[in-house]
């Protein structure tokens, strides 16, 4: 619930260990479609992949679990994308939309589920969150 993430947690991550991982010069291939990633058309598919899980791993925890400092950081928006678009144009995006409401990009927080879920749980965690959904009262 308290998970959320700012910008400048998503610009770190940017700056600090994925352009410096593709600068250094590595080379990885999306195991769906085989087509080379790039700095440019990384996704969350494969941040998840090659950042979250391995960083989150040994502490068996969320991502923003991991940067928050043991702070709560409390979600304002809920970020509704898919998984294929550019990582780099979903960070753009963002933003874009804290500076068109001139909000702090590091006081207010996101809700992205790669980053706020523990990505070594989901599988465990689907169905009770299915099941929830599914009685949830209706309203017109």
């Amino acid at each position: 619930e308290l998970r959320g993430i700012s910008i400048g947690q998503l610009e770190d991550l940017v700056a600090d260990l994925i352009q410096d991982v593709f600068d250094a010069g590595f080379e990885y291939h999306d195991s769906y479609c085989g087509k080379q990633v790039t700095i440019d058309n990384i996704n969350l598919h494969h941040i998840c992949d090659l950042f979250i899980k391995p960083l989150s791993q040994e502490y068996g925890c969320s991502y923003v679990e991991m940067v928050a400092d043991g702070q709560p950081q409390e979600p304002s928006f809920f970020v509704s994308h898919c998984w294929n678009t550019s990582f780099f144009d979903t960070v753009r995006m963002l933003k874009l939309h804290a500076d068109q409401r001139d909000m702090d990009e590091e006081e207010n927080y996101y809700w992205i589920c790669a980053f706020a879920n523990c990505q070594h749980k989901t599988s465990k965690s689907l169905i009770p969150w299915t099941i929830w959904i599914l009685h949830l009262p209706r309203q017109s």
